[in-house]
């Protein structure tokens, strides 16, 4: 029963608001709950049931795709969109700064079709409408990168 009301409570919206939602209401029965009796162990019953959802809430914010760019061009007829075949070079790091891949060493860019699948999410949204020649800075969540599993040995 509990969890039929919950998924009819939560239906159709993000974890962290459904946690916001319960929060609100979990704030309206204790608000009751301590005005009506011996406020003592009302106040460590609030105190404790406002605790639970802020500590599923932490964390479960989305991280969003930073794009920035450090190289414009001055002249940029065509932009990179889906189903363009992308011919460059990178530097993959990892948020410590830490080199875990990279096409320079190798002499030897990296050919795909933008917005295929074929490379991470991160960078199928965040090189379009790139320009020819232009550089750009990608700060790629996990969930447009490689997830919560990473791509082991060298991305945690």
């Amino acid at each position: 029963m509990l969890i039929v009301l919950l998924y009819n409570f939560c239906a159709c919206v993000p974890f962290s608001q459904c946690i916001k939602r319960l929060m609100a209401v979990i704030y309206r029965i204790c608000f009751c709950f301590f005005f009506s009796s011996d406020m003592r162990p009302s106040l460590l019953l609030v105190v404790t049931l406002l605790s639970i959802p802020m500590a599923l809430v932490q964390g479960t914010e989305k991280k969003k795709l930073q794009i920035g760019i450090k190289k414009r061009v001055d002249n940029c007829p065509i932009k990179s969109r889906k189903g363009d075949i992308l011919n460059m070079h990178y530097t993959g790091k990892l948020e410590d700064g830490t080199e875990f891949d990279s096409s320079i060493p190798r002499n030897q860019p990296f050919t795909f079709t933008l917005g295929t699948g074929q490379v991470i999410k991160g960078w199928d949204q965040g090189l379009l409408g790139m320009c020819e020649g232009e550089k750009r800075k990608l700060v790629i969540p996990s969930e447009l990168g490689y997830g919560d599993r990473g791509a082991p040995p060298k991305i945690p």
